[in-house]
């Protein structure tokens, strides 16, 4: 019997949510990693079901209660996908081509799984991305451009005048590509956010802000062009609460 999807705490949707994303992104990098990359589903098989048990065939029925809530699932594709991935665990070695088809089979699994969750969403505060980094307008260039390629960002907030802004990673690039030769974009790399900033060099966007409280149809329904920043509200000196991107939403 599963643990009522009532009785389960936004958290621990979106720690259930975060975990699928990561296992399906390191099953994506290295269809080897399948065995890795499937325990996943006992962790949200023990949250689903609010009990440790043996294995993976043990969440079975709150796993698929999840991707099916009040429909028979034994018979549907779902539960034969199940079974291929549970088999697919129980088997010592994969290799090649069947290693890539069991893991594209594992993606599906999961996306189902994540698709379930995401109806669970129904404010910003339930799926945003908690304590999001952002860049400061004392940060030199150089800063920000390696912040943003080692996250994978498109998009980093900063705060100007007590107001919340986007720097975008077209804006740098432009900004360092612009540099006729090698001497000044170092130079370039070594100057300020705010001096490029104040001198036009650098153009932030103004972010569209929400509460926490917002429902997810108003926000997505607003949101224009780069991520949508969560805040306490406060126009003095708002607090950057998290943040939610497109990717987040789909």
């Amino acid at each position: 019997m599963s643990r009522p999807h009532s009785k389960i705490l936004p958290a621990e949707w979106f720690d259930c949510l975060s975990r699928l994303r990561d296992a399906r992104a390191l099953v994506l990098r290295d269809a080897e990693s399948f065995h890795e990359a499937v325990t996943v589903l006992e962790r949200i098989g023990q949250v689903v079901s609010g009990q440790v048990r043996g294995g993976l065939n043990d969440y079975k029925g709150a796993l698929l209660e999840l991707a099916l809530p009040g429909e028979k699932a034994e018979s549907t594709e779902v539960a034969r996908l199940f079974e291929t991935v549970r088999e697919a665990r129980n088997m010592a070695v994969h290799e090649g081509a069947w290693a890539r088809h069991l893991s594209s089979r594992l993606v599906d699994f999961f996306l189902i799984l994540e698709q379930a969750i995401m109806k669970k969403m129904k404010c910003a505060e339930d799926i945003m991305v908690r304590q999001p980094i952002v860049a400061e307008t004392w940060h030199m260039i150089a800063h920000v451009r390696q912040t943003m390629l080692a996250n994978s960002f498109s998009n980093v907030p900063v705060l100007i005048d007590n107001r919340w802004h986007i720097i975008t990673d077209l804006m740098i690039m432009r900004f360092l590509r612009g540099a006729p030769d090698g001497k000044e974009k170092k130079a370039r790399l070594s100057s300020q956010l705010e001096v490029s900033i104040r001198k036009g060099e650098i153009v932030p966007i103004v972010a569209r802000c929400f509460l926490p409280e917002t429902k997810l149809d108003d926000l997505i329904s607003a949101m224009d062009v780069g991520p949508a920043l969560v805040t306490d509200g406060n126009s003095s000196a708002p607090r950057l609460l998290g943040i939610l991107t497109s990717f987040d939403l789909l």
